[in-house]
């Protein structure tokens, strides 16, 4: 098991079985991200549901003045994403952002539709 904190995170709200948590690791998008990078912004397409493995990230919108207003700040063994936009194609409103470096353990599209084909209890995390 490379990832134990998306494990543990999986298992507070399902009970997943290591085997089957493998085959979801295997399939996960890995990526690093620099102190003040952008996972996405406002008006992007979201095609990730974005787990924190190691960092902090912020949720932030611009409003039309250019102000930032923070929406939520998220660390390490948490999500912090765009389950609206990922589920329904729509654009963004938010901006997510890295506070430090930080790792992500990332789901696409595809690999959520493995999950819950063939894992049908894993709606219960993100339905």
């Amino acid at each position: 098991m490379k990832y134990p904190n998306l494990f543990k995170a999986f298992n507070t709200h399902i009970d997943l079985d290591i085997d089957t948590y493998l085959e979801i690791e295997d399939r996960l998008v890995h990526k690093k991200i620099g102190k003040k990078d952008f996972l996405f912004k406002q008006g992007e397409d979201v095609n990730y549901l974005p787990f924190i493995n190691d960092g902090i990230m912020i949720n932030n919108i611009i409003d039309k003045d250019g102000e930032e207003h923070v929406i939520q700040i998220r660390g390490t063994g948490l999500w912090l994403g765009d389950l609206y936009s990922f589920f329904s194609g729509a654009t963004t409103r938010f901006n997510i952002q890295a506070y430090q470096p930080t790792e992500l353990l990332m789901i696409n599209h595809e690999t959520f539709d493995y999950m819950t084909k063939n894992i049908p209890f894993m709606k219960n995390i993100f339905g």
